[in-house]
């Protein structure tokens, strides 16, 4: 067993996938073939969401855009650092590699701020305002749908009794829990969107300090710009939206305040009602300034 190899069994003992049995056969130092056994190629893709992780906290790659995939027909494909896996469902002659486009960072931008700061209308109005240059990214929650949401835009609104459904599948990863919903995303559907669209502006929207954490972990580069409102504002915004426990979500957003993300802030905008359009005037400036 070569260094490549040793190294691919090391950075896939984490990898949760048990819908996939392989088999590895070696074949030189920069390329390992791999044929599925048990499982289907398009589950390839949950396996490249976990290896993307694994390979970032064993820093043999910086970032998600360094692990290249592409599916071709019968073969499903990830370079990095030069080496090659090659995934198919069954011994096909290999297939010729494909150039694997220069790394280029897409502007990736977290918009954060406590429930009720009005995060959701800015990046809607920052999408509107840049036409088709956005690409914003709804969680899957088990909450129910607020005045207005819409399901698919929003979040994705996955009843309760689905969760642990979601729980185990490997495609879905980042649960968290907040005043009694659970919220997660779809990691391969995030990392293939950003990938597969360099030239974007990609936009989340991220509260507590751990999810930025586990967001830039993938991508270093992504600004967090912060939305501060004044508690009364938002008080009144949470009726307004018909917040069913005001009181209880006034109360997460003091847990929030309470922790110092003063070194992950990249933008702190004073957001008041009569003042978004100033604030998404800030943000937007923000980016050209980035995209520069």
């Amino acid at each position: 067993m070569n260094n490549f190899t040793s190294l691919i069994f090391q950075a896939t003992l984490d990898i949760n996938c048990p819908d996939l049995i392989l088999y590895t056969e070696e074949s030189g130092d920069d390329i390992l073939y791999l044929t599925i056994k048990q499982g289907q190629l398009s589950n390839i893709g949950a396996l490249w969401a976990q290896l993307v992780e694994v390979l970032i906290d064993n820093k043999i790659v910086n970032s998600a855009i360094e692990v290249y995939q592409i599916e071709t027909g019968k073969f499903w494909l990830i370079n990095f650092n030069n080496h090659w896996l090659c995934f198919s469902e069954d011994s096909y002659a290999p297939p010729k590699l494909p150039t694997v486009p220069l790394d280029k960072k897409p502007l990736i931008l977290a918009i954060g701020g406590c429930s009720g700061s009005s995060k959701t209308t800015i990046g809607r109005r920052i999408s509107r305002r840049l036409n088709n240059q956005v690409i914003m990214y709804p969680a899957y929650t088990t909450r129910s749908p607020r005045k207005g949401e819409t399901d698919g835009v929003d979040y994705h609104f996955i009843d309760k009794c689905n969760l642990q459904e979601y729980q185990c599948n490997p495609y879905y990863s980042e649960f968290i829990k907040a005043r009694n919903s659970w919220y997660w995303v779809n990691r391969y559907q995030v990392l293939n969107s950003v990938i597969g669209n360099l030239d974007k502006i990609h936009i989340f929207f991220i509260t507590q300090r751990h999810e930025f954490k586990i967001k830039s972990k993938f991508f270093p580069w992504m600004d967090w710009v912060w939305l501060k409102s004044p508690r009364e504002q938002i008080k009144n915004r949470l009726k307004e939206r018909g917040d069913k426990n005001i009181d209880k979500s006034l109360i997460h957003n003091s847990k929030i305040l309470s922790i110092d993300i003063s070194d992950l802030i990249a933008l702190q905008i004073d957001n008041l009602d009569n003042q978004f359009d100033e604030t998404v005037e800030k943000i937007i400036t923000f980016i050209h300034e980035r995209r520069e």
